[in-house]
């Protein structure tokens, strides 16, 4: 709980003072090759399964 509120905190303050997003996104997130993954390994692995079946489940709705 602590964390979640620290996080909040300072994405409040970053926003009152009108800053760039990417100074609170770079602390999760990187950009490769155009696209944008977690930095955290194990996320990025559960980020790119659920990306495929994303457009698999979509593929399936959108062809009926």
């Amino acid at each position: 709980k602590k964390w979640y509120l620290e996080k909040y905190r300072k994405l409040g303050e970053l926003y009152t003072k009108k800053g760039d997003s990417w100074e609170f996104l770079k602390g999760f997130i990187r950009k490769k090759g155009g696209n944008y993954y977690p930095i955290n390994r194990e996320a990025e692995g559960f980020v790119r399964h659920y990306y495929r079946r994303y457009q698999q489940i979509g593929g399936e709705i959108w062809n009926g």
